[in-house]
């Protein structure tokens, strides 16, 4: 006569630790409580959203250019500092040559022309389940620290002039955000989709002559096509970098590093400061 009663009440309990143990679930996959979920998510998405910013450029670009102005994609030149430099989009019309660096941050950008890092803050939802249904109850910001695209892209800059000997001519930077908020930024040559033919045509006096600009192009072409560094190696020199920089070996001189208390922050100095004066700040 007691078997319906204790069916219904092991029914019950084993409802109740299946609700359980589907909220824990959820919380570690949503990251509620834990952020695994959001830095699984940026590390694995960061990728091709990438490829989707650099499409944007290039289809604007081929869109809205002038006759006798050329586009170059993903060069990859010698770099003395990173082995390799691998340059995300070259522009060239009258008004100079242009390294464009794409930046596929979603968040708000907040960042000064001279400073050794910018940050990102994303907002995300805070969600949390009731019998294995999500409800947003607020919102959490994450802030995510990056190297100033203004001094990186400055680095590709040296190394174009260098690579291809341009003493004289007008090179410029220019870092365009594909899909975030730049309001935060006080920096020059910084800019978002729909402002970036602005400031690739925004000139009143042309540079370069039409012949200039079109052997400039022929010139960058025939490199790209004829030289051997390719996206690989390019790849296997900033893994190679980060392992020997993780060893606490100089990857531009191959002396020891050793800590420094700056006054930002703690980084990463050659030993053989001054002839090496390579540093990196520690995350």
């Amino acid at each position: 006569m007691y078997l319906i009663p204790i069916f219904i009440v092991a029914i019950i309990i084993l409802l109740i630790i299946y609700i359980v143990v589907s909220n824990s679930s959820a919380k570690n996959q949503y990251g509620s409580e834990k952020s695994h979920y959001i830095d699984t998510h940026r590390k694995y998405g960061a990728e091709l959203k990438g490829q989707i910013g650099e499409e944007y450029v290039i289809s604007i670009i081929n869109n809205f250019k002038y006759p006798n102005e050329y586009l170059l994609n993903d060069l990859i030149i010698p770099s003395l500092t990173d082995k390799t430099s691998q340059i995300d989009h070259l522009f060239i019309n009258k008004n100079g040559i242009w390294v464009i660096e794409t930046k596929n941050y979603s968040g708000r950008i907040y960042g000064m022309h001279d400073s050794a890092n910018w940050t990102e803050v994303v907002e995300h939802n805070i969600i949390r389940y009731r019998r294995g249904i999500p409800r947003v109850i607020g919102k959490r910001h994450r802030k995510y620290s990056f190297r100033n695209p203004i001094k990186q892209n400055a680095t590709h800059i040296y190394n174009l002039k260098k690579t291809f000997d341009l003493k004289g001519v007008d090179v410029k930077g220019l870092v365009v955000f594909s899909d975030a908020d730049i309001s935060g930024v006080s920096a020059q040559n910084v800019c978002n989709l729909n402002q970036m033919m602005n400031y690739l045509h925004n000139t009143d006096e042309g540079k370069l002559s039409e012949k200039q600009v079109k052997d400039f192009f022929d010139k960058f072409s025939s490199y790209k096509q004829n030289n051997d560094i390719s996206l690989n190696t390019h790849i296997e020199n900033i893994h190679k970098i980060q392992s020997e920089i993780a060893s606490g070996i100089c990857p531009r001189c191959g002396n020891q590093l050793r800590k420094i208390n700056g006054k930002y922050g703690d980084f990463l100095g050659c030993t053989a400061y001054p002839k090496c004066k390579f540093k990196k700040k520690i995350d």
